[in-house]
């Protein structure tokens, strides 16, 4: 980061072009480490059953987002509640909702609503062969390239840990390509 500061207008065009690939590349493994902490974290941490509001932390989710996606349109359904771990919850939330909009291009509505029983997170992005709909949730896996859709692989699989681990359930479904894509959340009343 220094050297490309402060010496960058010194260094001849290859040289810079290749600094910004190592910058690019650097940060990229320092996201996944993170990303791979928080997920050794999540099968460890004790969680906080309480019963949440799912809607208020949506449109707070939805608030966060709005600077990085300003032509997505949010519409999330009124009085949608679940019981759960506050933080962790949110995670997921979170992770659904940014990868809805991010798989959208920024673009087209996300919406969250509840469909019998389950919450869920449904975009009108590029969708995904629904053979593969296990593999999104495995750490690692991803059904898209990383220079056309930035991500690690892990937060799929943080999801579904948390899921996992408040014992219930997550899936998803898509009709195919570029027909946007649903994914659903169950987490038993306890």
């Amino acid at each position: 980061m220094i050297l490309r500061e402060e010496y960058a207008d010194k260094l001849p065009p290859e040289a810079r072009e290749e600094l910004e690939r190592q910058a690019v590349a650097a940060n990229r493994v320092a996201k996944l480490i993170d990303d791979l902490l928080r997920f050794s974290r999540i099968g460890r941490q004790e969680l906080a059953r309480k019963d949440l509001d799912v809607t208020t932390i949506s449109q707070e989710i939805a608030h966060d987002l709005k600077g990085a996606y300003p032509c997505t349109i949010f519409e999330i359904e009124e009085g949608l509640t679940a019981c759960g771990d506050p933080p962790t919850i949110r995670l997921v939330l979170g992770n659904l909702i940014e990868n809805a909009c991010k798989f959208s291009d920024g673009e087209g509505t996300v919406q969250v609503g509840c469909d019998n029983g389950a919450i869920f997170v449904r975009d009108q992005g590029i969708g995904f062969n629904q053979v593969y709909a296990d593999k999104v949730f495995l750490p690692f896996e991803r059904l898209v390239l990383d220079r056309d859709y930035p991500g690690t692989g892990i937060g799929l699989a943080n999801a579904k840990r948390i899921v996992d681990r408040h014992h219930g359930k997550i899936w998803g479904e898509s009709l195919g390509a570029n027909e946007g894509a649903t994914f659903y959340f169950e987490l038993p009343n306890e």
